[in-house]
C-alpha cells in the first residue's frame, strides 16, 4: 500500500514538472482594419486641405504707403487773387453807414451846396441795405414889388424809411431798387398877405439808385424816388382868412426827386 501511494505522487510530480515545461500559448492575432468606404460616384474629388474662399476687400482700407506722408510738408493752395474792382466788404459781414448829402426840395430845387439831409445805412453782407432819412432845411428870402420889400423865411423837416435791394454790378458802380415811405412838414412865414404857408405830406415811393465804391469804406450814390402815392395837406391864410386842402394823389408818371449822398463805412 505504501508502494502504491510511493508511485503515485512520483508520478504526480513528473507529470505537474512536464506541464509546467510546455510554451504559453500565442496571444490572440489584431483584428483586420475596416474595409474602406466606397467612393461617392455623385461627390467631387476630395482633397487633404479644405477649399476657402478668397477674403473680400474692405471697400474702406487705405492701401499703406512705403513711407508715411508728412502733412506739414503739404503747400496749402493758393488763395485766389482778389478782384481790384472788388472793393465791396465780405457776405457775412454786417455794416453800418453814416452819410450826409444833398437832396432837391421845393426849396433848394437847385441842388445848393449845403448838404440837407443825413442818413444810416445798415447793409447785410452784400445783400439788400436798410437806410432811415432826415431831412432839415432852413432858408430865408426877400422880394421887392412897386418898391415894397417883403422878406419870407422856411423850413422844412422830414424822414424816411428805404429798402435798397442791389440788382445788378459792373466794376465799382452798383444799381439798386429802392422802396420806401416819407413823411415831411414844410412852413413858410413872411411880411406880405398870403406868406403865411404850411403843408405836410406823406408818401410811398420807389426808385433806382447808383452807389460807386471808391474803397470798403466809403461810397458814393445819386438817388431818384418817384412817389407813388402821396396824401398832401396845406394851409395859408389870404386877406386873414385861412384857407386848407387835402389832396391824394396817385402817380403813374416819372418824376423822381433827386439826391445825392456820400457814406462813410464801418
Amino acid at each position: 500500500m505504501t508502494r502504491i501511494s510511493l508511485v503515485v505522487a512520483i508520478t504526480t510530480i513528473l507529470g505537474g514538472g512536464r506541464a509546467m515545461a510546455q510554451p504559453a500559448p500565442p496571444p490572440p492575432a489584431p483584428p483586420a482594419p475596416p474595409a474602406p468606404p466606397m467612393p461617392d460616384p455623385f461627390a467631387g474629388e476630395a482633397t487633404t486641405d479644405p477649399v476657402r474662399a478668397p477674403p473680400m476687400p474692405d471697400p474702406f482700407a487705405v492701401e499703406a504707403t512705403a513711407a508715411p506722408v508728412d502733412l506739414g510738408s503739404i503747400a496749402p493752395a493758393p488763395a485766389p487773387s482778389p478782384d481790384p474792382d472788388d472793393v465791396r466788404p465780405p457776405r457775412p459781414r454786417v455794416t453800418i453807414g453814416l452819410g450826409v448829402g444833398m437832396l432837391a426840395t421845393p426849396f433848394n430845387s437847385g441842388f445848393p451846396f449845403s448838404p440837407n439831409v443825413a442818413s444810416v445805412r445798415v447793409r447785410l453782407g452784400r445783400g439788400p441795405t436798410i437806410e432811415p432819412r432826415l431831412v432839415a432845411a432852413t432858408g430865408s428870402g426877400s422880394n421887392g414889388v412897386d418898391g415894397v420889400e417883403t422878406s419870407s423865411t422856411f423850413y422844412e423837416v422830414g424822414a424816411a424809411l428805404d429798402l435798397r435791394v442791389p440788382v445788378r454790378r459792373r466794376g465799382r458802380v452798383e444799381l439798386s431798387f429802392l422802396a420806401g415811405a416819407e413823411a415831411r412838414r414844410t412852413k413858410s412865414t413872411g411880411d406880405g398877405d398870403g406868406d403865411d404857408h404850411s403843408s405836410s405830406s406823406l408818401d410811398v415811393h420807389w426808385g433806382l439808385g447808383l452807389d460807386y465804391r471808391l474803397g470798403r469804406n466809403w461810397s458814393v450814390s445819386m438817388n431818384a424816388v418817384n412817389p407813388i402815392v402821396t396824401r398832401y395837406a396845406s394851409s395859408y391864410t389870404n386877406a386873414g382868412v385861412p384857407i386848407e386842402t387835402r389832396t391824394t394823389t396817385f402817380a403813374a408818371a416819372f418824376d423822381p426827386v433827386l439826391s445825392a449822398m456820400i457814406h462813410l463805412y464801418l
